[in-house]
């Protein structure tokens, strides 16, 4: 049902978005009824493993995602060999019944999981537990390793940052990139506005792409004197004040916050309340319309992430803006 439905749009969409969807994609995409616990014994009976593939509509990531990854020959073989892939539409009301056993429409199963951009990757193992998460776009090395990774069954023996670094990627900066905002104190509590606590890597591409890309965009800075920015290495020994004002270390803040990759923006408010935490660098404007939600304080009246882009999408297009590059298709 699910492939008869993408096969649909595919004729709804643009030429350039149908070819973006070629036949050996849909070919990787499993005809599922979303009943995850069956879908979990069935794909271990074939010696696979489950993914579950996030998206939705006019997603312009998804489709390079499609467009770059799923257009090489040898990624959709590792797919069809080693996987059962089972797309979610985080707008979608099909029931699905989750590893837990309990049954909720895709949407609402979304923002269960914390799902808040597409496309999302979640690589399960043969109970449904969570091996690997993947937010956002991954270039074809990392998709690559992190396929390897976890057909492998290589989180028995190491982490897949561990695994990732060992493997052949292009070159990204050795020391962590500095921004005239940043806080020189490594103090996160804050103080007449939230913190926005940064958590990098050494040799990190999207670190980098936040930098290059994210720091230089217009609406992007506007919203950073919103924000009292404290940057943080995330394995790092330095001494911190955690934002409840206890002494710390950064990896250990970074181990009390549950925060694994990097980049990674947890935003904490007066009194230490985190409101909210993005994963990974998005895109600009998510990235704009991120910093915004909470220095604007609207995560406490919407705790709907992608509600509030939407809501934002519609205000910039009253004022003539075309967010359609964004991936912001009129609500449904």
């Amino acid at each position: 049902m699910m492939r008869c439905l993408v096969l649909v749009l595919l004729l709804l969409q643009p030429m350039q978005w149908a070819s973006a969807r070629e036949h050996d994609f849909n070919s990787v995409l499993s005809e599922s009824l979303h009943e995850f616990p069956e879908e979990l014994r069935d794909a271990a009976k074939a010696g696979k493993r489950v993914v579950v593939y996030f998206e939705q509509d006019n997603c312009p990531i998804c489709r390079r995602m499609v467009q770059t990854n799923f257009s090489q020959k040898d990624i959709v073989d590792a797919l069809k060999r080693d996987f059962v892939v089972i797309p979610v539409d985080v707008w979608g009301a099909r029931d699905t019944t989750w590893v837990d056993g309990k049954s909720r429409p895709e949407k609402v199963l979304a923002a269960h999981l914390g799902v808040r951009f597409t496309p999302v990757l979640f690589f399960l193992d043969e109970r449904g537990g969570l091996v690997l998460r993947a937010n956002g776009y991954m270039p074809p090395h990392e998709f690559r390793a992190a396929l390897a990774f976890v057909a492998g069954r290589m989180e028995k023996n190491t982490s897949f940052a561990e695994y990732a670094a060992a493997q052949p990627h292009p070159v990204a900066a050795k020391t962590l990139a500095m921004q005239p905002f940043f806080d020189a104190a490594a103090d996160t509590r804050p103080r007449g506005k939230p913190t926005a606590i940064l958590f990098e890597t050494p040799e990190c591409i999207e670190c980098d792409r936040m930098h290059q890309e994210g720091f230089s965009d217009a609406d992007v800075m506007k919203q950073v004197p919103g924000l009292r920015w404290v940057r943080l290495a995330l394995h790092g020994t330095e001494l911190v004040t955690a934002p409840d004002g206890s002494a710390t270390t950064a990896a250990a803040l970074a181990g009390r916050m549950r925060v694994t990759t990097s980049p990674s923006l947890v935003f904490v408010e007066a009194g230490g309340q985190e409101a909210f935490r993005l994963e990974g660098y998005p895109r600009a404007w998510h990235f704009a319309s991120a910093l915004e939600y909470v220095a604007s304080g609207e995560w406490r009246s919407e705790p709907q992430f992608m509600k509030y882009l939407q809501m934002r999408a519609d205000r910039h297009r009253a004022e003539g803006r075309d967010v359609r590059p964004f991936g912001l298709a009129p609500p449904r």
